[in-house]
């Protein structure tokens, strides 16, 4: 658990390895941000994911991995905002779903990919899920790979472009490219 109470909190260029879905695997987070705001990374930080993890935000609250990640399958659980950040590309193609709260694509080099694996955005708990590409992002934050965005689940391009082709599912949900291009294809 981060709780950065006394103001935001920069815990640098440090190696970190998350393992779990939280305390007791209650599914709150094995890597958890409470009461402040947090970066960890310094843009090619190796942060590993040994294996199904979760990572909660809570409301009000902006987690930021400036970072590579190694991912197996993760969840990103509560209302906050989790951003993918970093200059390089994340490995792995492990499952990412979005269950609550906000996923802010937000890689800054022109062919870092922040999401390799399938990517599920739903509303499985109250409020809603949101993928967004941040200001930063340059290039397609989602690699060629299937997405399903579900009843509550919203996919934000911000004017980007994603023109490598993904299998798009949507059981109302929304998705919205703003003056960018969305091309649809099998990954």
């Amino acid at each position: 658990m981060v709780n950065a109470i006394s103001g935001p909190l920069n815990l640098g260029n440090e190696a970190l390895t998350i393992n779990g879905t939280g305390s007791n695997n209650n599914g709150q987070g094995a890597l958890k941000l409470i009461n402040g705001d947090a970066i960890i990374g310094t843009n090619t930080t190796a942060i590993t994911m040994g294996s199904t993890t979760a990572i909660g935000v809570e409301a009000n609250r902006r987690l930021t991995l400036n970072a590579t990640l190694a991912t197996q399958n993760y969840a990103k659980m509560g209302d906050g905002t989790l951003v993918l950040g970093g200059s390089a590309a994340n490995s792995g193609t492990g499952a990412v779903s979005v269950t609550a709260g906000t996923l802010e694509l937000n890689k800054t080099s022109g062919t870092a990919a922040a999401v390799n694996g399938a990517l599920t955005i739903n509303n499985t708990f109250a409020g809603t899920a949101t993928v967004r590409y941040g200001s930063s992002a340059s290039a397609d934050q989602i690699g060629g790979v299937t997405v399903t965005v579900n009843h509550g689940g919203f996919l934000d391009l911000a004017t980007n472009n994603k023109s490598d082709g993904i299998a798009l599912t949507m059981t109302g949900g929304t998705v919205s490219t703003g003056t960018g291009t969305l091309t649809l294809g099998a990954p």
